[in-house]
């Protein structure tokens, strides 16, 4: 099922997230929150992304390209807003925009071993909004 594959994870890319961060330590205010904008509009598709798991999974409702499509769209917007300032994250959400696009992106190539699996994502924004914190 393409769902699950939706939610594989590779460590690879959240580390180089890492390594990106920390070169960037002292960052302004004004660019602080625009790291919070970014990270806000991750959490916002993650939260879209878990109702629509839910919807299918647990309500047992029928998959429904038209809210896919929507999601392919907000994952691209996500990939967009997070790219200056974590470029792993903004793969892994290029990735998804691919795959709730066509579901037949989850098992491409380019998916292999990016981590695309929303707990692992939220980890990441979680980590991103205590390094501001620092």
């Amino acid at each position: 099922m393409p769902v699950e594959i939706a939610l594989s994870i590779g460590l690879g890319a959240i580390i180089d997230g890492i390594k990106i961060w920390y070169e960037r330590k002292d960052i302004s205010d004004r660019e602080k929150q625009d790291v919070l904008s970014a990270i806000s509009s991750v959490m916002n598709a993650c939260s879209q992304t878990r109702a629509y798991l839910y919807d299918i999974r647990e309500l047992k409702l029928n998959t429904d390209r038209n809210r896919e499509r929507e999601l392919s769209q907000l994952w691209q917007n996500v990939a967009n807003d997070i790219y200056p300032i974590d470029r792993p994250l903004a793969h892994s959400s290029q990735i998804k925009a691919m795959g709730w696009a066509d579901p037949r992106e989850w098992h491409s190539e380019r998916a292999v071993g990016v981590p695309v699996k929303l707990d692992k994502l939220i980890e990441q924004c979680d980590w991103l909004k205590s390094q501001l914190e620092n």
